[in-house]
């Protein structure tokens, strides 16, 4: 699948997961995940899957931000979900 990292950087400060934007943190705060969203995605063929680019997504997220209880992930899960569907466009 061919996503730009850019482009998914724009939809992670979109949806600021972590609320980290709103906080204060410069515009690139989530640049480094977008860009290993971006690498995992280009060696999924497509049409992409909704549970591949979950997984991808999920789990770039819980290496840069995790570990994450139960409860943290569920918490985080709507808005990961809302990334996923924006990717998937």
């Amino acid at each position: 699948m061919r996503i730009s990292s850019e482009t998914i950087e724009s939809i992670l400060q979109q949806e600021d997961i972590e609320g980290l934007l709103n906080l204060g943190a410069p515009r690139d705060e989530y640049s480094f995940e977008a860009k290993e969203i971006a690498a995992e995605l280009h060696a999924v063929n497509d049409p992409a899957a909704e549970e591949d680019v979950s997984r991808i997504v999920m789990g770039v997220w819980e290496r840069a931000f995790g570990p994450f209880s139960y409860e943290d992930l569920e918490k985080r899960k709507p808005v990961l979900r809302e990334v996923v569907k924006h990717i998937l466009g």
